[in-house]
This record gives C-alpha cells, structure tokens and sequence, in this order.
C-alpha cells in the first residue's frame, strides 16, 4: 500500500533471483518487491548460500578482508549483482572500521573520490548518485538500509558500537534532509543479525543499553538487543515506527543460512546488505547474465 508521498510501506520477503541461464542457479535475498516495482530500488539482505568460496566461508562470502580468496569474493559480488539485474553498475564497498562515519556518493563527486574516502573507512553510505550500488558486509551485526521517497538511499552497518553512537538515526536525518523529505517519509529495512537470546554482553555494556534506549533494548543483566534499540533510536529521531521493516532472523541461531563471528569463533565470512536503483522501468531481474570474474574498477578493495 502507498503512502501520500508515494512511496509503499515496506515489507521484507524472500526472493528467488537466479544468476545464470539455469534455473537450477540462483541466490535467495531479503527484499522488497513492491519497492523495486515503485521507485527501481533494489535492495537485497544476502545469505551465505549460492557463492564461490569454500571452507569457512562457503559460499557466498562478500567480504575481501576476512581471509578468503580475493579473486573469488569477486566472483561473488558480482554473482549477487548480476543475480539482481545490477551487474553493469560500480560497486561501492566501503572499509568498514566499526565507527559513525558516513559517506555520501552524490551526483557532483568524482568517482576517484568516492574510493579514497570508502578506502579511509565509513560503516554508512548515502547514494545519490545513479548508476551506483552500495554493498555493506556483515556477520551478526545488524545491517540496515533506508529508502528516501525520491529513491536516494543509504545503507549502515550498526554494530553495538555504531549503534551507541546513532549512525544509524544520523544516516536517517541526513537522508531526510539531502532528499527534502521527512524521516518518517522513509522507508527503514533491518536484516538479519545476532538477536537478543544470543548476543551475551558484559552487565556494564547490558546497562550502557538500558540507560540509553531503556529497558526493552537489554532483556537481562547479560543481553543487549540491537533492533530494540535501533528501533528506540530512529522512533526519537522521527522514524515511523510503522515504516520499520524487520527481518527477524537471527544470524546465531541460523550458521547454515548466516555466517556469524560468534557461532564461528571470528573465522567465517561476510553475508550483505546491497542496494541500488534503477531510474528506468524496472524490468525482469531473474533474466541476469552468466557469471564472470570482473567488478567495477570503481569497487572498493576493502570490506568488512
């Protein structure tokens, strides 16, 4: 259903998008198809299945810092972007560094700029710019991705540490602004990450919680939940609660489905959160092109 402003309520389901000509082929995402149909934005909440690695980080791993072939993470991100229909367009990877800094790819910048900054180190990126994706990676911390009516979007990387220091509700704020829209016009899409029942934390991190978002972020004296306090934090920096898409899944419980650095004791890989937009008709995105080795030169060499 379309809100005044035009842009639908958000509502997270798993798709089905094959990156070859076989059927038989194909990844599996969190994404909002009524959003893509809308505005051309895809976004996309990866899991560990469908890729090119082996090992501990079988299969689709996207991270290029964790160990892992660096050739076949390539492999990979091009997968899932030629998976979604978005394989001609540069890839943006930041350097994620566990922090509040973002970066906004906008339409002026020249594209050796963006490298140097996402090289420096951001866990957030506001896109503007067109054609360009963004890709974010993770393993349990919460992954999140914002839609702006006009189809500009961000997506962050909040960890505990990014979400004690708002990157979040900041990336929405200035989302908002840049856009000339409301925060609560925005579309807020949460992806699977480690939830409360096993994100175990020291009783001064578990107090840190509840003194900042209140107690429903902090069940008991040893866990923190991340989407409570996210969805504390964005609601007090004028989200719409209503416009708060969570996916639900946790990525401790799930190791088969997620890759999670607790579950794997830090050796393992890095699912992903992808997003990029279209300013044409959306068309058919199972139609993709065979897998390849290349990437964007445009894509970063570092990721999380």
């Amino acid at each position: 259903m379309k809100a005044a402003n035009g842009l639908v309520h958000p509502r997270l389901s798993v798709g089905r998008f094959s990156f070859s000509a076989s059927a038989a082929e194909f990844l599996e995402v969190y994404t909002d198809e009524d959003l893509f149909q809308s505005t051309g934005v895809r976004i996309a909440f990866t899991g560990r299945q469908g890729g090119l690695s082996t090992g501990a980080y079988a299969s689709l791993n996207l991270g290029s810092q964790v160990g892992d072939t660096y050739n076949t993470v390539l492999r990979n991100r091009y997968r899932l972007a030629a998976a979604l229909g978005f394989e001609d367009y540069p890839l943006a990877v930041p350097r994620q560094i566990h922090g509040d800094h973002l970066t906004v790819l906008t339409e002026a910048a020249a594209p050796a700029a963006w490298v140097d900054e996402l090289n420096t180190g951001a866990d957030g990126i506001i896109v503007e710019q067109v054609p360009v994706a963004a890709l974010l990676c993770f393993a349990d911390c919460a992954s999140v991705i914002m839609v702006a009516p006009s189809g500009v979007f961000a997506v962050v990387h909040a960890g505990w540490r990014g979400v004690m220091a708002s990157i979040a509700p900041a990336a929405l704020t200035q989302l908002a602004a840049r856009t000339q829209c409301l925060p609560a016009d925005c579309n807020v899409y949460v992806g699977p990450h480690i939830r409360s029942e096993c994100f175990e934390v020291s009783t001064e991190l578990a107090d840190r919680f509840v003194n900042r978002f209140g107690s429903a972020s902090a069940p008991d004296s040893r866990h923190v939940s991340l989407i409570e306090a996210l969805r504390t934090d964005l609601v007090e920096h004028g989200a719409n609660p209503a416009r708060i898409a969570d996916c639900a899944v946790c990525t401790a419980c799930h190791p088969d489905q997620f890759f999670s650095y607790r579950m794997q004791q830090g050796i393992c890989g890095r699912h992903g959160a992808f997003a990029a937009r279209r300013v044409f008709q959306p068309t058919n995105t199972n139609e993709s092109q065979a897998d390849t080795n290349g990437l964007s030169a445009f894509s970063s060499d570092y990721a999380c």
